[in-house]
């Protein structure tokens, strides 16, 4: 997973998962603090052309919700992040 937050404060992820355990509620990654969300964040991804849910937490834990069978596609997730 690739992360990166320009310099207006919005925070940038992207990459994609396959493998592992699949469970809902497995943290997958974990951002660094100065990284995470203001608030959870619920979002839709791409899981193998099907719907998948990650939750992204204010400690920085990306879980996985929905969806994950084979591979977990983490693009466009943008958010902003004051710290």
């Amino acid at each position: 997973i690739k992360y990166r937050k320009h310099p207006t404060g919005i925070v940038e992820n992207r990459g994609k998962v396959t493998g592992g355990i699949t469970t809902a509620g497995t943290t997958i990654y974990t951002l660094p603090i100065h990284y995470a969300p203001e608030f959870d964040l619920d979002l839709p991804q791409d899981s193998n052309s099907a719907y998948g849910r990650i939750t992204i937490t204010t400690g920085g834990d990306i879980k996985i919700y929905a969806g994950v069978s084979a591979a977990l596609t983490l693009n466009c997730i943008y958010y902003t992040q004051s710290n």
